[in-house]
């Protein structure tokens, strides 16, 4: 077959160059005593990606959106972080369909209001993996990362709320792990009010939307999801 027989779009790649920068990223990665976790926004395709990680010393894939991690979870690969906060509804209850169904799936967030909605949806038996989105100072998505540092520095490491605490076990229930845990699908439209944060930080805030665009339509979908509170 020759190129011009090919369909278009097609991904055309030089093995011998893609797995020549396969091996140069792992190596360099590894040099500096770090583990590679590969973005997949910049091909979009699942064998690239499993192939990132065949090439060993790799933590995972990322993915920027949620449809690109159901995307690379439906190729049956693990493993995924999935880089850009979401806060719609929908794409919070796939989300929690997708953590049942992939090992190791990691979502960012950067507003406590993203941290209750993704607790709502979790339960003892599909608990959800997050990691806080540091923004480098580019204004998109993230917390301000100076304020984050004087906050952990400031507070330490606090504990878990007991109603949030899985309870495997007897002694675990005794001590109260789960009480009063309330199941947002069981009240109506899904919300409910409850603490999600120690008590010490209830109140903290570390991201005020500026005047983007997109950072003032997701202010807007938290004033609506509080009113409807």
């Amino acid at each position: 077959m020759k190129k011009c027989d090919l369909d278009t779009p097609s991904l055309l790649l030089d093995l011998d160059v893609f797995e020549n920068n396969l091996k140069t990223m792992r190596d360099f990665a590894a040099a500096a005593g770090k583990k590679l976790r590969p973005h997949a926004k910049t091909h979009k395709c699942p064998e690239i990606a499993r192939r990132q990680i065949a090439c060993g010393n790799c933590a995972g894939i990322c993915a920027a959106k949620l449809s690109e991690a159901e995307a690379l979870a439906a190729a049956g690969l693990p493993d995924i972080l999935i880089t850009s906060p979401i806060s719609a509804p929908n794409k919070i209850a796939r989300f929690a369909e997708l953590n049942r169904r992939v090992e190791n799936l990691q979502l960012t967030v950067d507003h406590t209001m993203q941290i209750e909605q993704l607790a709502a949806s979790a339960s003892a038996d599909n608990p959800i993996h997050i990691l806080i989105d540091v923004d480098p100072e580019m204004g998109r998505t993230g917390v301000a990362f100076n304020k984050a540092l004087e906050f952990v520095d400031a507070t330490g490491n606090l504990p878990v709320p007991l109603h949030l605490r899985n309870a495997p076990t007897k002694l675990m229930k005794e001590l109260g792990y789960g009480d009063g845990y309330k199941y947002a699908h069981n009240y109506a439209s899904n919300f409910v009010e409850q603490e999600y944060l120690p008590k010490e930080i209830s109140t903290q805030k570390f991201w005020e939307p500026s005047n983007n665009t997109s950072e003032q339509k997701l202010a807007q979908r938290m004033d609506e999801i509080r009113q409807k509170k």
